[in-house]
């Protein structure tokens, strides 16, 4: 069979390149091993799971002895790497995912995303965590669940997402769990934290929205089977003709920078959308990268579906609206919390959002027991969890404090 020699050159080209990056990143992560005691690869796929473990990540830093790398894909729309480096990490810690799977160096490989890029090395332990409160904890509902098994250790988020594990793995014979360790939300120490001293009027005033108005934010899911797709610009444009309304949108980042082809241009005409609405109703504002929790603190009553930020503003003991979505729990299943978990007023129309906005307006406290209850079950070692996830890491080091 014949084939053109500029065809060969490409091809020889391309794997002589990436043999010499695999072998230069080797001969670093050698060198790095010699002057550190250990290092922790954190693994980040998309961009903004970066938000979900920086508390961690910034805690470790400044630990003698321990180096910091970030491994991620070598091609991802939401480019993490550019991210990092926007966020103030070195681009020298960046490291993409082929040149560091085959490590032996490695002491820990930790991801807050259901990854299915592991280190291969027995020296290294792995460990995962949840990036959200819904479903297990990364994944819809226990989709992706059995990918846990590949791990040493589980990072777990609350007893919730435990029962969520336990009850998927109860009848599978054979098979014997990771230890989990009970960690927290570390994403809710920074929501919570922050909370107390925000000011609301700072972020509406600046954005032209008026203070005195009720604040709805609308922060849906992604996927075929979330409400925005199935109408998420008609509950838009419901809220936004209530003049007496100010209307944050907060999309779920995999809307934006969805991994495959069909999402990737859906959310270009998603944005192209929502910039016109924007420009229609003078009380709606698209709330993009919003990693200081803006959206969330300024907001009175927030709408979703089966979105994990449900669970995150109900942390702040405020109240939500479930948009219910019955083609993703039969789909998905009910067995995750963002079936029965839910602690609000759940509408199935664009046409019950009103009253339930009412609801709420007229009785502030409504649920407010139910989410208290709920609140432990969520998560554990509430403003805690950033401690004790370092805490968590140092012993599986056998980190020696004295």
């Amino acid at each position: 069979m014949y084939i053109p020699i500029i065809k060969i050159i490409k091809i020889f080209g391309y794997q002589i390149t990436h043999l010499f990056d695999f072998l230069l990143i080797q001969n670093k992560m050698k060198q790095l091993d010699l002057k550190n005691d250990y290092i922790i690869a954190i693994d980040i796929p998309f961009n903004f799971l970066f938000q979900y473990i920086k508390n961690i990540y910034y805690e470790l830093y400044s630990i003698p002895g321990i180096k910091i790398v970030f491994i991620v894909p070598v091609n991802n729309p939401s480019d993490p790497r550019n991210y990092l480096i926007r966020c103030g990490i070195d681009h020298n810690d960046i490291i993409s995912y082929p040149h560091i799977v085959f490590s032996r160096v490695v002491d820990i490989f930790f991801t807050p995303a259901n990854s299915q890029i592991l280190i291969t090395s027995k020296k290294t332990k792995k460990v995962i965590y949840a990036h959200t409160l819904a479903g297990w904890g990364n994944g819809k509902s226990t989709y992706g669940i059995e990918n846990i098994l590949n791990y040493d250790y589980i990072f777990t988020t609350g007893l919730i997402q435990e029962k969520v594990i336990d009850d998927y793995f109860m009848f599978k014979k054979n098979i014997t769990l990771p230890p989990k360790i009970p960690i927290g939300y570390t994403l809710g120490d920074s929501i919570t934290g922050g909370y107390a001293n925000y000011n609301k009027n700072e972020l509406l005033q600046k954005r032209g929205l008026k203070p005195n108005n009720i604040t709805v934010i609308y922060a849906p899911s992604w996927g075929e089977t979330a409400s925005f797709r199935e109408c998420g610009f008609l509950i838009i444009e419901e809220l936004c003709s209530n003049k007496s309304l100010n209307v944050l949108v907060k999309l779920h980042p995999a809307l934006l920078y969805g991994s495959r082809k069909a999402e990737k241009n859906e959310s270009i005409i998603w944005l192209k959308e929502l910039n016109r609405l924007g420009a229609k109703y003078e009380n709606l504002l698209l709330m993009e990268n919003d990693t200081n929790f803006h959206s969330l603190f300024s907001s009175d009553i927030m709408i979703t579906d089966i979105s994990g930020v449900g669970f995150e503003f109900l942390l702040l003991r405020k109240p939500v609206i479930y948009f219910d979505v019955p083609n993703y729990f039969k789909k998905f299943g009910i067995e995750g919390p963002e079936f029965w978990a839910r602690k609000g007023i759940i509408v199935k129309k664009v046409e019950e959002i009103k009253d339930a906005i009412n609801m709420y307006i007229k009785k502030p406290g409504l649920y407010i027991n139910e989410v208290n209850n709920l609140i432990p079950l969520l998560i554990h070692n509430p403003n805690n969890a950033t401690k004790t996830a370092v805490q968590a890491l140092l012993k599986i080091l056998n980190y020696r404090t004295d």
